[in-house]
């Protein structure tokens, strides 16, 4: 079994501990029925989904969590760190992350609670999606998007927040272009994504309609915002 193998498996116990006891607390605790253990369950998962991603991320690049993070910090993607670190690529990364998800649909196909084309058609969006992310610079998204709509690189727009000026204040500066325009631009290109998740049932209705009705204030604070020296 391979290094990643190991530690995605050595996850996934800590994983399944972790929202055992959530369930086994709520439970013991009286009262509420399987309306509280589905809420501690939820919980649990959206508590263990980061720290798992974490691990697999740092333990691919052979690095502790707190190196990781300090990498992060200085404005790099993880597909930039990645590509830099030597044996290891984006495209490795990736699979290493979708191997973990490929693990829990192949029990769902076994069980016959989700069919093969569903399988291969939600594999083939977390594998869209995890590349666009591994590509986003911290505490910014869609960056390829907003590079698209001014016309420059993905590297130059990275190089511009990193000497500390706002999404902002790059399109005001880039001639035929605005601040606004670029909010229209980043919420259309998210509308368009979620859109696609809903259809490949990757999300149900109402998380699509929920997300997109936080979508404009949130890229609007994102576009304004500078970035953390």
């Amino acid at each position: 079994m391979s290094r990643v193998s190991k530690r995605s498996l050595m996850i996934a116990v800590a994983v399944a501990a972790v929202i055992a006891g959530a369930i086994v607390a709520v439970v013991s605790s009286g009262g509420g029925g399987h309306a509280r253990a589905r809420s501690a369950l939820a919980r649990a998962r959206a508590q263990a989904a980061p720290r798992r991603t974490a691990e697999i991320e740092a333990g691919y690049l052979g690095l502790t969590k707190t190196q990781l993070h300090s990498e992060l910090r200085s404005g790099r993607s993880l597909a930039q760190i990645a590509d830099a670190t030597g044996g290891r690529s984006t495209t490795g990364l990736v699979e290493a992350l979708v191997s973990a998800r490929a693990a829990q649909l192949s029990a769902e196909v076994k069980a016959k609670r989700l069919s093969p084309a569903t399988e291969r058609t939600r594999l083939a969006h977390l594998r869209r999606r995890l590349t666009a992310e591994l590509e986003r610079t911290p505490g910014y998204s869609g960056l390829p998007e907003t590079a698209r709509y001014l016309g420059v690189s993905t590297a130059q727009l990275r190089a511009d927040l990193h000497a500390g000026r706002s999404l902002a204040q790059i399109a005001a500066a880039t001639p035929g272009k605005s601040p606004a325009g670029l909010i229209d631009a980043r919420v259309s290109a998210r509308e368009a994504t979620l859109k696609a998740a809903l259809a490949s049932a990757e999300i149900s209705g109402k998380v699509e309609r929920e997300l997109a009705s936080g979508l404009r204030p949130r890229i609007t604070a994102e576009v304004e915002r500078k970035p953390i020296p």
